[in-house]
């Protein structure tokens, strides 16, 4: 045992004096909440690490690998607390050196570098994404507003990374885009079906519909409230009945008499 960690000490110091290749790896997109899977590919040396590279790319170990011949010795480093990433990433012990992300979340989000120093390294760049949800809109489903005023549509839209947001009106795609479409001085030519996409590159795209309806403008009363009108319509209606009821009581049932 002592032979084992001496010998693994002076494997450890003597890949400090060469430093291998760094290749660059791939883009590895996973969805949140999914599991990531990270190919440590063309790095082979007795010893390997995955770490995690800060912004200004100083690594921070996570697991590290010793393997020679019977021997393996995989280790977990503090580094999986400091990237909150304990009990989620884990590391096959064989030549392949597989890591595993399971539960991904959003500051997962980084590169990850398998390194063996005088066997070359190899770098990922993880990006966690969630697919473009539209929670909701507004004012509503369907508007009726009426010729020459104003009317802004907006989709609620939640997504990682940002979405793209574009418009159309009965499928026909509008220059305007963004989460919000602003329609202004309106006509009867603005009726119609507006269908807000929001897409990110991954996953399908989410797509909600507007109805809007332009109608012409009320002329109004006035002024009056509804009392009022009701007031004059009953008004209207009372002359109306008094009179036909005088034009009968003097016309049918009160004949004028004629004298000898």
């Amino acid at each position: 045992m002592m032979f084992t960690t001496l010998l693994h000490v002076l494997v450890v110091c003597s890949l400090s004096f060469y430093t291998g290749p760094t290749v660059e790896g791939a883009h590895i997109p996973v969805e949140m909440g999914q599991t990531a899977t990270l190919p440590c590919t063309g790095v082979t040396n007795p010893f390997r690490e995955w770490q995690r590279l800060g912004d200004d790319g100083t690594p921070t170990q996570l697991i590290t690998l010793y393997k020679s011949g019977s021997t393996t010795d995989l280790q977990e480093k503090s580094g999986l607390d400091t990237f909150n990433l304990r009990g989620r990433f884990t590391a096959t012990a064989d030549d392949d050196f597989i890591a595993t992300i399971t539960n991904t979340r959003e500051s997962d989000d980084g590169m990850y570098q398998c390194d063996s120093s005088s066997g070359g390294s190899i770098v990922h760049e993880l990006l966690t994404y969630n697919v473009p949800v539209i929670s909701g809109v507004s004012p509503s489903d369907t508007v009726v507003q009426a010729v020459g005023s104003s009317i802004t549509l907006r989709c609620d839209v939640t997504s990682k990374p940002a979405a793209n947001v574009t418009w159309s009106q009965n499928g026909t795609l509008r220059i305007e885009t963004g989460s919000s479409l602003i329609l202004s001085d309106i006509d009867y030519d603005d009726s119609g079906n507006y269908v807000c996409t929001a897409s990110n590159g991954y996953g399908t795209a989410a797509e909600r519909t507007i109805q809007v309806t332009v109608q012409r403008k009320e002329t109004g009363t006035g002024g009056l409230g509804t009392g009022a009108i009701v007031g004059i319509v009953f008004g209207v209606l009372a002359f109306v009945l008094i009179t036909v009821g005088l034009l009968v009581y003097f016309l049918v049932i009160k004949k004028p008499t004629c004298t000898k």
